[in-house]
């Protein structure tokens, strides 16, 4: 929903037609889907964020920054010092939000890495007063991990790529180098496949999100078959993302892609 309240937000001045037909869709949306449970598990109380971008994807060429913030497990350490991340590593249980950042960038950029270091300034940005107020919870905080999924962009901030033409772009997007730097933030790559925070940068058609509504909220129209399984994820159909959870068929009381299927 904040993207299509973001967009929709931008438009009002110039409203038209078309944007009166786009907020009746945003409210259907909302009268079909009421109840939005967000489920907490108890974890470590360490905060992890996961940052995207859409380059050029709203008016007047400008584009979105996305990001998910969550709190779970701490990283892993080794020395004394914290171990970064790697693409091929477990990632740590996803637990529900805390926050969400879904906004339009105010400047037009150059190019797709300047908008994922963008989103990185953003989302870090947001999560600076989280890390503050945990600590003072009694929740110490290490350095907070940020996935996102531009190499480019993660080297700029981790100071491990040579920069040349990118060096002209926002110098307010270079705060995020020094917070690496002062070890407040480990930024670190992960596949697209696996960012949270794409969800919140595009806009998607409506089989894509009822895909994806439950990996972020608990469907409470949704019921689990258990029978003979332990793990949830047992029987799921392949390429469903994690967490997913399959509506069960009455005549059958097999998950529905199953039963559809057979």
């Amino acid at each position: 929903m904040l993207v299509a309240l973001g967009t929709l937000a931008s438009s009002q001045s110039q409203s038209t037609q078309a944007t009166a037909l786009a907020v009746t869709r945003l409210l259907n949306y909302c009268a079909t889907h009421p109840d939005a449970v967000l489920r907490y598990s108890a974890s470590d109380m360490h905060l992890h964020v996961h940052s995207d971008a859409s380059y050029l994807s709203e008016s007047k060429a400008r584009s979105r920054a996305g990001g998910l913030f969550f709190l779970s497990t701490k990283p892993k350490t080794y020395a004394a010092s914290l171990l970064p991340p790697t693409p091929d590593s477990k990632p740590p249980p996803l637990n529900g939000a805390i926050h969400v950042h879904c906004s339009i960038m105010d400047t037009v950029l150059s190019s797709a890495t300047e908008a994922e270091t963008g989103a990185l300034f953003y989302n870090a940005k947001d999560a600076s007063p989280f890390r503050t107020a945990l600590d003072e919870m009694g929740h110490p905080q290490t350095a907070t991990p940020i996935q996102s999924d531009n190499k480019c962009a993660v080297g700029i901030v981790n100071d491990t790529v040579k920069q040349r033409r990118s060096k002209a772009m926002d110098m307010r997007f270079y705060w995020v180098k020094d917070r690496v730097t002062q070890g407040h933030y480990l930024v670190h790559w992960r596949k697209g496949a696996d960012n949270l925070a794409d969800y919140f940068t595009k806009h998607h058609s409506p089989s894509h999100h009822r895909l994806m509504r439950s990996r972020y909220l608990t469907d409470l129209h949704r019921q689990v078959s258990l029978q003979g399984c332990v793990d949830p994820q047992c029987g799921a159909p392949s390429g469903l993302p994690q967490g997913y959870v399959p509506q069960t068929d009455a005549s059958s009381n097999r998950p529905a892609e199953l039963a559809s299927a057979a």
